[in-house]
């Protein structure tokens, strides 16, 4: 099974009260040229959670904005991927057993 999730709180909601397998949430930080001067950022995150019954993969992608590439350019999406970072590992330092660690989950 897999759970999609549409931000950062939903991904979190969906981890509470549920087992991480091997008490590891991956994340992934990437960026696209999409023409000379805009890049659109991107944020993902991954883990498989334990369910009554079996394992579900639960992921989040959000497109973070575009960031203009020029030298008066704007970065709002590389500015909202680390504040989406942020919040993550700010869940995860409050729990001392899981590990955040770069990659993608894929079934």
């Amino acid at each position: 099974m897999r759970i999609k999730c549409r931000d950062v709180d939903q991904f979190v909601e969906n981890l509470k009260g549920n087992k991480i397998w091997n008490n590891i949430i991956y994340y992934d930080r990437s960026s696209v040229e999409e023409t000379e001067v805009v890049s659109k950022v991107y944020y993902q995150l991954s883990c498989v959670i334990e369910l009554d019954g079996g394992q579900a993969l639960l992921e989040c992608g959000m497109d973070c904005r575009n960031d203009i590439n020029s030298s008066d350019g704007h970065s709002d999406g590389t500015e909202r991927q680390k504040q989406l970072h942020q919040r993550m590992i700010d869940f995860v330092e409050d729990d001392s057993t899981l590990k955040f660690l770069p990659g993608i989950l894929d079934m």
